[in-house]
């Protein structure tokens, strides 16, 4: 090698990797950074041996949950909201690990869940907490709180609620983190596409085993086929949100975009043969459509009960909606009958305890023995609530829940763009359908139904503040003195005009002429009107 080093240079003539390490060691001499750079290095190297050990003996399964976990972490302490769109978009790929934890909510789920809980607390804890912005927060909290309560009374079941109130209360921090830190439609957008995505690989992959001849696996272990339920109550939620945008689309790229996402919710949710989320989604339909007057909308469920008579498959599905073998234990299917002995099972253990609820385990077990039946949820939110928290938590419950649905109309109709309007039209059609399909389904208790509907509910809350503090930041003069979150600055006032009389502080004296105040930059702070017909200047 031909090296050489002229007199008075700084710098290495020769081969790149010559001219690299001259650069490194000047790097380490001038910026104080060698020992930096040489920890780094060290590390990476230590990594990669831990690494090259750990996968000779360790299944990749697992080490791939574990590495995947310590990104996670990480996110939680940098970018909680970029770990919660993270945890939303794995959150159903995630459900097939669920045997991991066995009969306890120690499975990946179930971790994220806490590592969410300890995220949320950590940073409110360290944050400046402004409290209006958590918009209708403390309902959700308070509700949250009696089925933490609700744990006391639970005795021999302590799993089954834990597993519970764990899944309430991550969809709490969910939603206090991003009604909270959510301030840019690109975040919005970012979560909406979390929330889609993660539901449209499960349908794919549950059509393509339908026309293989087999069933329809939606994820959480949850396999549909004729005359076994699924998530066809989650696939009504997501198919009306993604309705709205369908009917406000003007542009054929839009309208190719949500029509995709319309046209293959659809079709899933026929395939899952969930009877609770066809009509929660045909309810849903007509109440937008009388909303928007929209005679399409009206007459879609029309056009869905001909399917149903129409349609063999359907209509069978449909036939087992009857009370003809109410009370005949011999009879077992997930017929109208056998929920209705179910309800009837739950209230006779409400009525030990009505005002504070029996605890829980109810549905897994006290209904088997009472009915002889395998041990399944309530299919039914409102009274699993009664049965579980008693009178008060309904009570809290119906309080929380129509608080939401005030708060998301309150956003549709004061919001002065199309944006806003369509996301707030969409989440709260979401959460219509949510809360017809919790008739004859669960959703606080399942994960997949949930975690997107809070997550979706916090973003629509969030667009006024968001709007505010983009006016804010706009106009300099509004954003003085108000308090931006966290950019909030003092200001100071500012000294009176050298060429200004006593007492005019805040104007400066205009010249002559007829002259308007402006948002341009000039010397004096005023721009000179445009001459119109008719209107005459004053003389200089």
């Amino acid at each position: 090698m031909n090296l050489e080093l002229p007199g008075g240079a700084n710098h290495w003539r020769g081969p790149a990797l010559a001219v690299a390490a001259r650069r490194l060691v000047h790097l380490g001499r001038h910026d104080n950074t060698w020992t930096t750079s040489l920890a780094f290095f060290g590390l990476a190297v230590l990594t990669g041996l831990v690494l090259a050990v750990l996968v000779l003996l360790v299944p990749p399964l697992y080490l791939f949950l574990g590495l995947g976990g310590v990104v996670f972490a990480f996110l939680l302490l940098s970018k909680i909201e970029i770990a919660i769109l993270l945890a939303l978009l794995l959150r159903n790929w995630l459900g097939q690990f669920n045997y991991l934890g066995g009969d306890t909510p120690l499975h990946p789920n179930g971790l994220i869940g806490v590592a969410i809980i300890g995220g949320a607390g950590v940073y409110f804890l360290l944050s400046r907490i402004d409290l209006s912005r958590l918009r209708a927060f403390w309902p959700f909290a308070t509700f949250t709180a009696i089925y933490l309560l609700a744990l006391l009374r639970t005795g021999e079941h302590i799993m089954d609620g834990l597993t519970v109130v764990l899944r309430l209360s991550t969809a709490l921090a969910i939603y206090a983190v991003l009604v909270y830190k959510l301030d840019s439609r690109k975040k919005i957008n970012w979560l909406i596409a979390a929330v889609i995505a993660a539901q449209i690989q499960p349908t794919v992959v549950g059509l393509v085993s339908v026309a293989r001849g087999g069933g329809m696996d939606l994820g959480a272990g949850q396999i549909v086929r004729s005359g076994h339920s699924g998530q066809g109550a989650f696939l009504a939620m997501i198919l009306a949100f993604c309705l709205v945008p369908l009917l406000h689309a003007n542009t054929a790229r839009r309208r190719l975009l949500w029509g995709s996402l319309v046209g293959l919710f659809a079709v899933g949710l026929f395939f899952s043969y969930g009877r609770a989320g066809w009509i929660g989604f045909a309810i849903t339909a007509v109440v937008i459509g009388l909303m928007k007057r929209s005679k399409l909308l009206i007459i879609l469920p029309i056009a869905l009960v001909l399917l149903i008579v129409l349609v063999p498959t359907a209509l069978e599905r449909f036939s087992e909606i009857d009370l003809q073998h109410l009370g005949d234990s011999n009879y077992s299917s997930s017929t109208l009958a056998g929920r209705i002995e179910m309800w009837q099972a739950s209230l006779r253990d409400w009525a030990t305890s009505p005002w504070l609820g029996a605890g829980y385990g109810v549905g897994r077990h006290q209904l088997k023995e009472y009915s002889g039946r395998m041990a399944s949820m309530l299919h039914n939110d409102y009274l699993a609530v009664l049965v579980q928290t008693g009178l008060i938590g309904l009570t809290v419950f119906i309080i929380w829940h129509w608080r939401w649905l005030v708060e998301i109309l309150g956003v549709y109709r004061t919001a002065h763009n199309v944006y806003d309007q369509i996301l707030a039209l969409a989440v709260f059609a979401m959460f219509f359908a949510s809360l017809v399909v919790r008739i004859t389904d669960n959703v606080i208790e399942t994960t997949e139904k949930l975690y997107p509907l809070v997550a979706l509910v916090a973003a629509a809350l969030a667009l006024p503040r968001i709007r505010a503090e983009e006016a804010m930041s706009s106009d300099p003069d509004l954003a003085e003195g108000q308090p931006g979150g966290w950019q909030s600055r003092i200001v100071t006032p500012k000294a009176p005009h050298a060429s200004s009389p006593p007492g005019e502080d805040s104007q400066r004296r205009r010249p002559p002429g007829r002259w308007e105040r402006g948002s341009s930059t000039t010397e004096d702070g005023w721009i000179r009107a445009k001459k119109r017909p008719g209107n005459r200047q004053s003389p200089p």
